[in-house]
């Protein structure tokens, strides 16, 4: 439109400045949209990545840790 009319005035404010200005305010919050969402699907791939090696710890944690109370007794036993 620019190349056509480059002082483009339709009335009621729509003018070719205010058509730009309207693009380029529209680019910016897409821009941060788009910043935003990249950090958010960071921080959830590392939520994924946590709550993966915790459920890890706590497999371990549990085989590790005798069963039963009779388990208990028996490695106390051992133990002394």
């Amino acid at each position: 439109m620019g190349s056509i009319e480059p002082k483009l005035d339709l009335g009621n404010g729509q003018t070719l400045e205010m058509y730009w200005e309207a693009i380029n305010a529209m680019r910016a919050k897409q821009q941060e949209y788009n910043m935003l969402l990249s950090k958010v699907d960071n921080l959830y791939n590392e939520l994924l990545a946590d709550e993966r090696a915790l459920g890890e710890m706590s497999d371990h944690m549990l085989r590790a840790y005798p069963k039963t109370s009779a388990d208990r007794n028996v490695m106390t036993a051992l133990a002394n």
